[in-house]
């Protein structure tokens, strides 16, 4: 009889209760199922395959994009293509420099060129005094003409006659061709053309004051004196009546000499000087005409207004503009007491009420733009316009311009480049107003207003 524990094993149910019952139930959170659950769960490198390798499921493969987007894998750097490097950014062109036409020099903005173009502007209106060789050849002829001059001169005083006498037979001996003076012509050049042989000016202003602190030293200096005393002592059969006289004349000579020499030199600078006679009028009749000139004053009472109004607003900033106004306040504007520079004909712009009246100025300063005016309407092109360079190359080269200047200024700017530099502000503020044609359409309304003034009757007549 079989047992009752006999083997079942044979049975699928026997074989089914028999692994139930020996294996041993494993837990979920074992170390073995955790290394169970991730080899079964594949990678992110896996999920990241080529679309071979993903499930054909499209909910799936929609699940999958969703939750990781493909991304191209990297290759490493061994197998990494060469790529061809990027070009460089092209250099940029570098900026023209501004080149000088008169000379190498080449600059980098134009602010150090306009300083540089100032600098020949200044060497080309700059004249060197005269050459030593010309001085020489004229001393003579300077020393008889001061000699001429202290015979012609009223002294006063109980010397007078016998320093009159004194000179005249000096005269005497200069003029006599035996008598050989070259040792006081060497020595009165080496003095005085040592006082000036460093010295370049514009206007005969600034020369005046260089030319007379040199010759006040050299009046002082002993030695200078003395042989000026033995040179004259010994001259001839000339007795000199005293001493007394004898430096009465020294002195009366030095001055006389100082006066003649600086009138040359100014005329070879300028060809002219103030106390000749000025070109003041240009070619053309229209600067003779009173309406030109009525025109000239006005506008430029308007220039001279408008630099009171600068001078005013920036003479607490700029120190050239402070030397200017005190200039125009007290050389631009008429003296006290002295008549209108053209009262006689200004009677229009006086009453005028639109031109807000006539701003007066003085008889120099209207000389002064009555030739600067002409000048540039003088150079106008046929369409109004004016030359860039008309101021550097033509005005300030005029010995008109710079002469009356000169006259206007004086000695109240002793430095030639502040004069010249406020000579050239005022010439530029006149090239403007002439290029705008103010004056030329304000001459042709007065001109047309005269004409037809004149009665029909009297046009028919001619």
């Amino acid at each position: 009889m079989p047992s009752v524990f006999a083997s079942d094993s044979g049975s699928p149910a026997a074989s089914t209760r028999s692994r139930t019952r020996g294996a041993t139930p494993t837990r979920l959170d074992s170390p073995r199922t955790r290394s169970m659950t991730r080899a079964a769960t594949p990678t992110r490198n896996e999920t990241r395959g080529t679309e071979s390798d993903r499930p054909s499921s499209p909910a799936l493969s929609t699940r999958s994009r969703a939750r990781a987007p493909a991304v191209t894998s990297t290759p490493s750097r061994s197998n990494r293509p060469a790529q061809p490097q990027a070009a460089p950014p092209p250099k940029e062109a570098p900026v023209a420099r501004i080149k000088c036409p008169e000379c190498t020099s080449t600059f980098a903005n134009d602010a150090t060129y306009k300083i540089h173009k100032r600098m020949h502007l200044m060497k080309r209106v700059f004249t060197k005094i005269a050459n030593p060789e010309m001085f020489m050849e004229k001393l003579p002829s300077l020393i008889m003409d001061t000699l001429e001059k202290i015979i012609k001169e009223k002294f006063v005083g109980k010397y007078a006659d016998s320093l009159k006498a004194y000179a005249e037979e000096l005269l005497k001996t200069f003029s006599s061709p035996e008598e050989d003076h070259d040792l006081l012509y060497k020595y009165l050049h080496e003095h005085l053309y040592a006082i000036l042989s460093d010295h370049s000016s514009v206007f005969a202003s600034a020369l005046v004051y260089e030319y007379y602190v040199g010759v006040n030293s050299l009046l002082n200096n002993a030695d200078f004196k003395t042989y000026l005393k033995k040179y004259v002592l010994s001259l001839g059969d000339v007795e000199c009546p005293s001493v007394e006289v004898l430096e009465l004349f020294i002195g009366n000579f030095m001055l006389g000499l100082t006066n003649e020499t600086l009138i040359y030199f100014v005329r070879t600078i300028h060809g002219a000087t103030a106390n000749d006679e000025i070109r003041r009028k240009r070619s053309g009749d229209k600067s003779d005409s009173r309406t030109f000139l009525e025109l000239c004053h006005y506008i430029g009472g308007s220039v001279v207004h408008t630099l009171i109004f600068k001078g005013n607003k920036f003479k607490d900033t700029n120190h050239s503009w402070n030397l200017f106004l005190d200039v125009v306040l007290k050389k631009f504007l008429p003296v006290e007491g002295v008549g209108s520079a053209c009262s006689s004909s200004a009677s229009h712009f006086t009453k005028s009420v639109d031109r807000g009246g006539l701003k007066d100025i003085s008889q120099e300063a209207l000389d002064f733009f009555v030739v600067l005016f002409d000048m540039l309407m003088s150079l106008e092109g046929p369409d109004g316009s004016l030359p860039n360079d008309v101021i550097e190359e033509n005005v300030l080269q005029d010995s008109s311009i710079l002469c009356l200047w000169d006259v206007l200024v004086g000695s109240h700017l002793d430095d030639d480049t502040v004069s010249l530099d406020f000579l050239t502000q005022i010439c530029n503020t006149c090239k403007k107003i002439v290029m705008k044609g103010i004056l030329k359409r304000r001459l042709n309304e007065r001109l047309k207003k005269a004409y037809s003034a004149v009665s029909l009757r009297s046009r028919l007549a001619e």
